[in-house]
């Protein structure tokens, strides 16, 4: 065989190579396409904001107005908290081989009340949100128990409670509103007080009682299926094997019930108390 055959051959072989990655690049981009799927709408069953939002979220954000007063209208809107703007990239940009399992937390985490007569029998009441971080996929029983303290008691109500999903969508479960009532039992000297709440494992009857309601949620598996098929489009995007994703699908992408408690670090409210 001449070198020039044998030249024509190795360009033939390469241009065949070429057509081909370039035609499976061109199909692979059009499936792509074609399969991908729509933005989650994660707003779709929470009230429409009422029409004095950004005047209410202002006043908010200065400290002028009390939450207790509003209606979850307000409050359920995830942007009604100060850390959304960064929070929002779990839904525009959702990576499906993660699967949020643990988070929650109060606002405001750091509530402070004044008493100017310490008489026992004295008390403040006043009222903080508990909700659901932003992407997980668990619901999560609750339950909040204050510092025993030498000078007051802390009684949060309710203290146990069931926090919804708000991924892939926010439900109108996912904040619970909370009443908080510190009493003086015993006169205080003048000064500051802290008293830490922590999140521990819910009463036995009631860990019970969510985790039969959330496994019966599962009978509606359009939610599993739809999370499935992302997570099956992203594998295939990034070219990831089935075995990565292979975990994930068999506990993940489920309306599982979970004890919140099983990841703390930090209190979950901390109380600071002045005594003038």
């Amino acid at each position: 065989m001449s070198r020039f055959n044998t030249v024509l051959i190795i360009f033939g072989i390469i241009s065949i190579a070429l057509a081909s990655f370039f035609c499976y690049n061109i199909i692979i981009t059009g499936r792509e396409m074609a399969d991908a799927p729509p933005p989650i709408d994660y707003l779709k069953n929470l009230p429409p904001k009422p029409d004095d939002w950004d005047i209410i979220k202002r006043e908010i954000n200065s400290g002028y107005i009390d939450i207790d007063i509003l209606a979850p209208a307000y409050w359920l809107q995830p942007d009604f908290y100060p850390n959304w703007d960064r929070a929002k990239s779990f839904y525009e940009s959702h990576d499906y081989s993660r699967w949020g399992v643990y988070g929650h937390g109060a606002f405001p985490a750091n509530p402070t009340v004044t008493f100017t007569e310490s008489e026992p029998g004295k008390w403040i009441r006043f009222t903080i949100l508990y909700k659901t971080g932003y992407g997980i996929e668990t619901w999560q029983g609750i339950k909040l128990v204050p510092e025993d303290n030498e000078y007051f008691d802390v009684e949060i109500t309710p203290d146990q409670f069931l926090l919804e999903p708000t991924f892939p969508a926010f439900g109108e479960n996912w904040v619970k509103k909370l009443s908080v009532n510190v009493s003086i039992k015993k006169q205080p000297p003048k000064g500051k007080y802290i008293i830490d709440v922590y999140s521990v494992s819910p009463d036995k009857d009631k860990a019970m009682e969510w985790f039969w309601y959330v496994l019966e949620q599962q009978e509606n598996t359009e939610y599993e299926m739809e999370m499935i098929e992302r997570a099956k489009l992203q594998a295939y995007k990034e070219g990831k094997a089935p075995e990565e994703f292979i975990n994930w699908v068999k506990v993940g992408r489920k309306n599982k019930y979970v004890d919140g408690s099983q990841f703390q670090l930090s209190p979950r409210i901390s109380i600071e108390i002045e005594v003038k």
